[in-house]
């Protein structure tokens, strides 16, 4: 058995620290960002059924894909609201929809009901879900639900836009073809590259580590 000498502590002191910084749990990633809207003057109308009369609740759906196992955390989209107070919606996730093109979502897998905090424009969403997906291809849609309030739109026209379907959750069909909305989808199995300051102090310890192993080796030997 070496005993190693305590010069050791110090580089070994550095290693952990340094694994500690750069290998703790699995940090929250962006996995889908489609980019910010460039207009946002116009877009596909998200409200229920009875904000206007005569006029169809409208929802809004994205289709994405994972290439592997992997835990939704968070969803956001740009949505621009009208009206006093809060208002209420629902984040849905759906499997991906029948036939060879799938133009539409599936069945529901997961929703969440949600407030917007009342009048604006920007992102809304949620961080605190946990949606464990295996690979393959998923609609993650933003919902105005009967007993919903929110009234507005998605802007159209991001830089990089999912294939997207509108219309009453359970009846969506495919949307006409503008430029796509915005949308950003978190994981925690996204990994954070190390800081170069921890990748420093990593090297520095393995380093120190060898060293001592080489002066060790070396006064055995004498």
């Amino acid at each position: 058995m070496i005993n190693l000498p305590t010069t050791c502590a110090i580089p070994f002191a550095g290693l952990a620290a340094a694994l500690a910084l750069g290998a703790g749990p699995a940090a929250a990633g962006l996995i889908v960002d489609t980019g910010d809207p460039t207009y946002v003057n116009g877009g596909y109308t998200l409200l229920g059924p009875n904000a206007i009369p005569g006029f169809p609740s409208q929802s809004i759906a994205a289709r994405f894909t994972l290439s592997e196992t992997d835990t939704i955390t968070g969803v956001e989209g740009w949505v621009a609201r009208y009206g006093g107070g809060d208002s209420t919606y629902h984040i849905t996730l759906y499997k991906d929809g029948p036939g060879p093109n799938h133009w539409v979502p599936g069945s529901q897998i997961h929703t969440v009901a949600l407030s917007d905090g009342g009048p604006g424009s920007g992102y809304i969403g949620t961080d605190g879900l946990n949606w464990l997906l295996g690979a393959g291809a998923y609609w993650i849609a933003f919902e105005v639900r009967p007993t919903d309030t929110l009234f507005g739109f998605m802007p159209y026209f991001v830089p990089d836009p999912l294939r997207e379907a509108i219309g009453p959750p359970g009846g969506y069909y495919p949307a006409p073809g503008a430029p796509g909305s915005a949308f950003r989808i978190y994981s925690t199995d996204a990994r954070e590259v190390p800081e170069p300051g921890v990748w420093a102090l990593m090297l520095l310890g393995f380093g120190g580590v060898g060293a001592a192993l080489r002066a060790r080796h070396r006064s055995a030997l004498a």
